[in-house]
């Protein structure tokens, strides 16, 4: 946990003192590395977990603060838990499984941006365009993503 935590910090410290293109300094750095790519998804995860425990103090207190989404993900009967939700939800993203809906917004909402996501097969449907979490779209900066299906995501950039 502790090298996909430091090498998420490295990435992170390596684009913010890059004077160029950072997505083709990103790319590269990814491309370069196949066990990198692997060891930033751990330690997203690993954010994501530590956004849910914050949240589930919250949940278990009552607190009125709660965004529904975190409700909602409490509420299954796979993710009553944190440790729940790490074991049945977390664990597979990038492996067997992809992200479900509760999990873009605790994604959304651990970066601190709005994830747009596109789905074109959903073309003239309310699911085309959706937003992770909605709430402060606008507020926070977007991330736009094409969905391929709900396992598969490219990020837009310029």
């Amino acid at each position: 946990m502790a090298v996909c935590l430091q090498n998420l910090d490295n990435v992170a410290s390596l684009l913010s003192s890059t004077n160029g293109d950072r997505e083709e300094t990103l790319a590269t750095l990814l491309n370069s590395d196949p066990t990198l790519d692997l060891h930033v998804v751990e330690a997203v995860k690993l954010h994501m977990l530590q956004c849910a425990m914050e949240l589930y103090q919250g949940h278990s207190s009552g607190s009125d603060n709660m965004p529904l989404f975190a409700s909602l993900m409490f509420a299954r009967d796979t993710s009553e838990t944190p440790k729940h939700l790490m074991n049945n939800h977390l664990c597979d993203i990038g492996n067997s499984g992809g992200l479900e809906q509760v999990e873009m917004f605790l994604l959304g909402y651990m970066l601190g941006v709005t994830l747009r996501v596109i789905r074109p097969v959903a073309f003239g449907t309310e699911d085309f365009i959706c937003s992770y979490p909605d709430w402060n779209e606008g507020n926070w900066p977007k991330v736009f993503l094409i969905a391929e299906d709900d396992r598969h995501y490219n990020v837009l950039v310029e």
